[in-house]
């Protein structure tokens, strides 16, 4: 694994405190990259206006404040936000007046299974969840109706969704589900039948024989067009294209710890960002790779505390919660 450290590109743009809990995630509105939305373990959502770098209003519920468990929380179309808490998916409306809001709009309950991530795919149409019981339900992002479930394949906890396409125009789009049960699997969403998967175990134990000293478990998938990334435990990072899982394009062995996650940045397509409980995040240029094919690492920054999500913004930005009540913010230096 390559350690190599230069800050000289980037710096801590701020620190900032609202919540009174750990933040779990951030998400960053495609349509305003000035917004953006957290959620965390006190059980509340927050909008934050990014050009004053303060949160702007609170979002909470009696359903929120019951759930044993927050997710992650996402902007939808027009107006809409979504937070995954235990058995439930609940919608807000950000036109709500008030510093903080506690009417919901929708909500859909889940019954016996908890929700451990929601997702939303580029043209509004489906809201994807995935439980503890390995399904994945998609919604209707504006009734919360359930339109289809994505079912008995994982025989594990389905820990994340996420959706990719046949082109780079997000034309047809594909369900992405992954579990603990180290499978990732590609959905043909219309007619809820398996495209193609894998197993990351077995991957990993032919590009890695004998290093592996637990099994990597999937923490996040992440979808761009028609590539998926794969964060495991083992501190690989696998990328595929939608139609080859059998084969990845490359494995980065990224991290000392599990990989929490790792995403396209928004502000450049060949930069992948990664985070691990190692205490750090990376970066790397997919189109600068070494001898193997494997994309160089063009930083790594050392951070305070273990992180729970990373997220990035196309004004240079990276977003790094971690198990405090900090939302840590990155600049990328012009």
């Amino acid at each position: 694994m390559d350690t190599k450290q230069n800050s000289s590109s980037i710096y801590v743009e701020s620190k900032k405190g609202a919540h009174s809990k750990p933040i779990i995630s951030i998400d960053v509105n495609k349509s305003n990259p000035f917004q953006a939305l957290t959620s965390s373990d006190d059980k509340t959502l927050r909008l934050w206006d990014l050009k004053s770098k303060i949160s702007v209003k609170m979002f909470t519920s009696n359903e929120q404040k019951k759930a044993e468990q927050i997710a992650n929380c996402i902007f939808g179309p027009e107006f809409q936000i979504y937070v995954a808490a235990s058995k439930n998916v609940i919608q807000y409306d950000l036109r709500k007046e008030g510093i903080v809001v506690t009417s919901i709009e929708k909500a859909s309950n889940f019954e016996m299974d908890d929700i451990n991530q929601i997702s939303l795919d580029q043209n509004n149409k489906f809201l994807a969840c995935c439980d503890d019981q390995g399904d994945t339900h998609l919604l209707d992002p504006m009734t919360l109706e359930r339109q289809k479930t994505l079912g008995m394949q994982h025989i594990n906890i389905s820990f994340s969704t996420d959706f990719c396409y046949s082109d780079s125009n997000y034309t047809k789009p594909m369900c992405i589900t992954s579990g603990f049960d180290c499978k990732l699997i590609l959905w043909d969403i219309e007619e809820k039948k398996i495209l193609r998967q894998n197993n990351i175990y077995e991957i990993c134990q032919k590009y890695f024989p004998g290093q592996l000293l637990c099994p990597p478990n999937i923490y996040n998938v992440h979808g761009n067009k028609t590539q998926i990334l794969v964060s495991t435990e083992t501190g690989h990072i696998l990328c595929f294209t939608q139609k080859e899982l059998k084969k990845p394009k490359y494995i980065i062995d990224g991290h000392l710890g599990k990989v929490m996650r790792s995403v396209f940045a928004k502000f450049n397509e060949n930069r992948i960002i990664s985070c691990s409980t190692d205490k750090t995040f990376a970066i790397w240029d997919t189109a600068n790779r070494n001898e193997f094919d494997i994309p160089q690492m063009v930083e790594r920054i050392s951070i305070p505390e273990k992180p729970n999500w990373i997220e990035t913004s196309k004004n240079n930005q990276i977003f790094v919660p971690d198990i405090t009540p900090i939302l840590n913010i990155y600049t990328i230096k012009a």
